[in-house]
């Protein structure tokens, strides 16, 4: 058996990564190696999806630092012909518009998230919380890969939801 401070993404490392609410990638090279996580380079990466009302923590380590999130759904970006898993999406959700503007502040200090289009954004949803808002927002790339937040926030609804996309830096 393997064993290393990064989770595996075969079937096992999923069932693993579900049992203990803990996912730990390694972000380092801009990519992760589909051999360091247990993938043939001919597949794609799995979908791991918390049961119902469960999150999980997510952990990728850059070169500057970790980023730390709590989800309940993580997908990849690859080819069958790519080696590396270049993207990783995961999922944030709130049931209210202070905790989503929260999750919005902390990404500025967190990530390096555009200070001013971000303060814009915020502003604008706080004048009509009950309206419909779609904006992305650009990376930021203080732990040392670009992070983005894509705020798909909608006041007529219980759950709101940022998509974080980590990509290699440019």
């Amino acid at each position: 058996m393997v064993t290393t401070e990064f989770s595996r993404l075969d079937d096992t490392g999923v069932s693993a990564i579900l049992a203990s609410k803990s996912m730990r990638l390694d972000f380092q090279q801009g990519t992760i190696p589909k051999s360091d996580v247990g993938l043939p380079e001919s597949s794609y990466g799995p979908d791991v999806v918390a049961p119902a009302g469960e999150k999980f923590t997510l952990s990728i380590k850059g070169n500057a630092g970790t980023l730390e999130a709590q989800t309940d759904h993580v997908r990849f970006s690859t080819t069958d012909s790519s080696p590396g898993l270049d993207m990783v999406y995961y999922f944030l959700t709130t049931e209210n518009v202070d905790d989503y503007v929260q999750l919005v502040r902390d990404a500025i200090t967190d990530y390096g998230l555009d200070a001013e289009a971000s303060n814009r954004w915020i502003e604008s949803v706080l004048s009509k919380p009950g309206k419909k808002s779609n904006y992305s927002l650009g990376d930021g790339n203080k732990l040392g890969f670009n992070v983005g937040y894509d705020l798909r926030y909608d006041g007529s609804k219980q759950v709101q939801v940022i998509i974080v996309t980590v990509s290699a830096s440019s």
